[in-house]
């Protein structure tokens, strides 16, 4: 009985690892949030799902305005800090449903199953508010208003495409693309595209 339980043990150990290694595979490390690899698979299964129910996806990509400035004045541990919270704040907004998604650097995304334009850019501005309403605790003793850009564009629904990867890549395009015009317009705003991506 006692090898039995050694052994029974050992399962469940590697179990359990095999689970944290999976997981870890998915998640940004510093946020918590999943990464860019799981996002985009998440996003291909969001069209497909669309496509059946001939509904809409929105994607919001979203850029954390002069974050490079926080990196050099305090360094890198207050720069990670900085992103935690921002983090904290984006998924203290989004439903259950949506995926947020550290996409690499000071940059995050959302999927919105089902999301509708005016849907999507009423979440971006409640995301934008969120964010910059309350200070940031840079390092002890120092604290910062953080605001972002944000940019939104919306899949309609399309036909039977089998190979989704292609929409999924210019969904994302699109929604950087009204990123950088918020950058451009002087950050700390919402652009929303005026293309349906299809």
């Amino acid at each position: 009985m006692a090898h039995l339980g050694i052994i029974a043990a050992i399962c469940l150990e590697n179990a359990v690892n095999r689970a944290r290694l999976v997981r870890s595979g998915l998640t940004d490390f510093l946020t918590g949030f999943h990464n860019r690899r799981y996002m985009q698979t998440r996003l291909r299964e969001e069209l497909a799902r669309a496509q059946r129910d001939k509904n809409t996806v929105a994607c919001m990509m979203i850029d954390v305005d002069h974050f490079k400035r926080i990196n050099d004045a305090h360094g890198h541990m207050a720069g990670d800090s900085v992103l935690r919270e921002v983090a904290m704040r984006i998924d203290s907004e989004i439903r259950m449903s949506d995926t947020g998604a550290r996409f690499g650097g000071d940059e995050f995304a959302i999927v919105l199953p089902g999301g509708q334009m005016r849907d999507a850019e009423a979440l971006a501005r409640r995301i934008l508010k969120t964010v910059s309403s309350r200070l940031v605790l840079v390092t002890p003793g120092v604290t910062a208003t953080i605001t972002l850009s944000i940019g939104v564009a919306v899949a309609g629904p399309v036909g039977n495409a089998r190979d989704l990867k292609p929409l999924a890549e210019r969904l994302i395009a699109e929604a950087d693309a009204a990123l950088y015009k918020s950058k451009a317009a002087g950050r700390n705003c919402v652009t929303v595209s005026t293309t349906v991506v299809s």
